[in-house]
């Protein structure tokens, strides 16, 4: 892998909710600094799926192990190996830069497929509040490479066009990826009142009409972050 970004772990203790998980990985170097992921690798040799897990905060706060912990306990008992990664804050203006920074982490990850062992062609975006606006934005993205599949916990949902890009529909230029759309499962709060319930709903009967997969799974009682 001679032109990956050097896998360089500077925190051996890892991640401390997850013994074993490794921290402190820069993925990304720049004029705007450095930008860093933890991981947790599953034990054994066989390839597995990558869950990628992007944390909300509204774009302005929040960290790699903020707002995410459980969801990470969550990926570690199913078997997956995942990557909680930082990226670029400052509010909704540096939406664009964030995106940059999480389609970097994917290529990393991809560049060093082989010793991570995981299935490059099986990748998740698990994306919670903000996060989960900007995993759809990476997702409409990546016509060459899409993620295998959405795991949306309370983000605010596109518009239609944005939608519509989501289940392969061709672009504004008439390119389609050719390639099937990510699955989309979306887990909305029953008692959400920054995001109304009905939004996600709404959202997955666009993209099943648009010819993409998707399914709503909404917690009964549970807020905007579950």
């Amino acid at each position: 892998e001679p032109r990956c970004r050097p896998f360089a772990v500077g925190h051996a203790a890892g991640n401390y909710l997850v013994p074993g998980a490794l921290g402190e990985i820069v993925y990304r170097r720049d004029a705007g600094g450095e930008r860093a992921l933890d991981a947790y690798l599953q034990p054994g040799q066989r390839l597995r799926p990558a869950g990628v897990v992007i944390h909300g905060g509204g774009g302005a706060t929040g960290r790699r192990v903020a707002f995410v912990g459980q969801f990470l306990e969550v990926l570690t008992r199913a078997g997956v190996h995942w990557f909680s990664i930082d990226y670029s804050l400052g509010g909704p203006e540096q939406a664009a830069a964030a995106v940059a920074d999480i389609e970097s982490a994917l290529a990393f990850l991809r560049c060093h497929s082989a010793r991570l062992r995981i299935d490059p062609s099986r990748i998740l975006l698990l994306g919670e509040d903000s996060g989960a606006d900007l995993a759809i934005e990476v997702a409409t993205r990546a016509a060459a490479s899409p993620p295998f599949g959405l795991l949306l916990l309370g983000g605010r949902y596109p518009e239609m066009g944005k939608v519509g890009r989501l289940g392969g529909a061709p672009s504004a230029e008439g390119r389609g990826s050719g390639k099937a759309p990510p699955a989309v499962l979306v887990v909305p709060g029953g008692a959400d009142t920054a995001v109304p319930v009905e939004r996600a709903q709404s959202f997955c009967r666009t993209l099943r009409a648009l010819g993409g997969r998707c399914e709503a799974d909404i917690v009964e009682q549970a807020s905007h972050r579950l």
